[in-house]
């Protein structure tokens, strides 16, 4: 009884709020028969302001999110988006999470008009993540047609930031629920998780996690993202915000991650997203190694990726985070989720743990990279390596790798190793370019007549 007053009175009260946030909140374009829904909900502090667009990016409201999914005919065609707005200013900080749900409810329900659509799926940050979970507990209907949430440094196990604001006094309530469980009475690790099986939701949960420091500090950790989520989650390249905002130069890796998540919830997302997977998809290998080729923010990705797609690739996505150990057949699916892709271009230092090339860590990038290969064999995927090492007679070397793994014979055709000059670097209008994008765009036939030994270009 206690608990429907409170419900209750905090509705009415967040009416007037309502108004003023709705009028902000809107459709990227005005939905044109789409009968999936697709909402974003934006993080603590960070609505956006008098445009919702910028709550998702890091530069100008053409540059957000939103903008870019509209702007793929896969999403555009299929998807109504719709940017959502809650009050988490100081004038608004007061109401607890629950609160900031209804708040939610009533916006979806008066101005993106969730009944007129079929399905829902919400792309959610930081806070949003909590306020949409509270969502699905209170709101049956709603919950119903949703058929996915994409969370995105969503701490349902509590943030460090928001328990030392805790220990200082200067948290709303809001960041009092945000603090660290199981002694912080407020913490919603303490009360949503248990409503969440109660409830027995079943909801597809799909969790990323940043990896890189805010002012020194990272804002939401793994541990914290992962109660409830529906699998692994994945890692971010980036601090907590930018996480969910377009770079102004290279990929976005959030957006390629979610269609990735997009094609295990929908099978007939291929016909859009997916489509291009089917027909001569090409990835790059998201590395951890050396700075220059870590990807996607690394210079060398970003450089290769604008280099295929100039030269007519099409859309050439990055692959997930790859380990430097190669862990089965399992790994395969760093690439790719349904269909494997027609080209991976990768260096061939991706595997090693190490700058320097020791004996040890030549033996594990080897050992890695032929493990890769043996689960792609029976795939029709073709890889196009690079490295300075093929420049000093270590492609001949890689060919007696692939000759003792009885693997020469089936990748006689597949594979690509190209040199790169000392002091070069792929991308950046060197030697190595017109190679590269001969051998992952153009007609196999162009290769006769090329330098070339055991399939080795120099």
């Amino acid at each position: 009884m206690y608990r429907s007053l409170q419900l209750l009175f905090l509705s009415l009260t967040l009416l007037v709020l309502t108004l003023v946030w709705t009028a902000h909140a809107n459709f990227v374009e005005p939905p044109s028969g789409q009968r999936r829904l697709i909402v974003f909900v934006h993080g603590l502090g960070n609505s956006g302001g008098d445009n919702p667009h910028m709550a998702w990016s890091s530069s100008t409201p053409d540059k957000s999110w939103p903008a870019l999914m509209n702007r793929e005919t896969s999403f555009q065609r299929n998807f109504a988006i719709f940017m959502a707005q809650y009050g988490t200013d100081r004038f608004s900080g007061n109401f607890h999470i629950q609160g900031l749900s209804i708040e939610l409810r009533a916006i979806l329900t008066h101005q993106a008009k969730i009944a007129d659509f079929d399905e829902v799926f919400f792309i959610a940050h930081s806070l949003g993540g909590i306020v949409v979970r509270n969502l699905m507990i209170e709101d049956k209907a709603i919950r119903a047609k949703t058929k996915g949430i994409f969370l995105f440094a969503s701490p349902l196990g509590g943030s460090d930031i928001a328990g030392l604001a805790n220990v200082f006094g200067i948290a709303s309530i809001q960041t009092a629920q945000l603090g660290e469980g199981p002694d912080n009475p407020d913490a919603v690790f303490n009360t949503l998780k248990d409503f969440w099986y109660m409830e027995e939701i079943d909801v597809p949960s799909f969790c990323a996690y940043e990896t890189e420091s805010t002012k020194g500090v990272i804002v939401v950790k793994r541990s914290s993202v992962e109660p409830l989520c529906s699998e692994d989650v994945k890692p971010l390249r980036g601090a907590h915000t930018p996480i969910v905002q377009p770079p102004k130069h290279g990929a976005f890796f959030a957006h390629d991650l979610l269609k990735d998540w997009m094609q295990k919830l929908l099978s007939d997302f291929e016909e859009g997203a997916g489509a291009a997977e089917t027909t001569g998809q090409i990835v790059l290998a998201n590395c951890s190694g050396n700075e220059a080729y870590r990807g996607p923010y690394g210079k060398v990705h970003s450089l290769l990726k604008d280099l295929l797609e100039l030269n007519g690739a099409g859309h050439v996505r990055y692959s997930l985070p790859l380990s430097q150990i190669w862990a089965g057949d399992n790994a395969k699916s760093q690439f790719f989720i349904t269909h494997p892709p027609s080209d991976i271009v990768i260096h061939l230092s991706c595997f090693q743990n190490t700058k320097a090339d020791t004996r040890d860590s030549i033996r594990q990038r080897d050992r890695n990279f032929l493990s890769m290969l043996k689960s792609f064999r029976g795939d029709p995927t073709n890889f196009i390596v690079y490295s300075r090492a093929f420049d000093r007679n270590g492609c001949d070397f890689m060919i007696r790798k692939l000759e003792a793994a009885g693997l020469a014979s089936v990748y006689r055709d597949r594979i690509k190793m190209i040199a790169v000059r000392e002091g070069e670097m792929p991308g950046d209008n060197s030697f190595a370019d017109d190679t590269i994008v001969a051998a992952t765009i153009s007609n196999r036939a162009s290769w006769v007549g090329r330098t070339q030994a055991n399939g080795c270009f120099k």
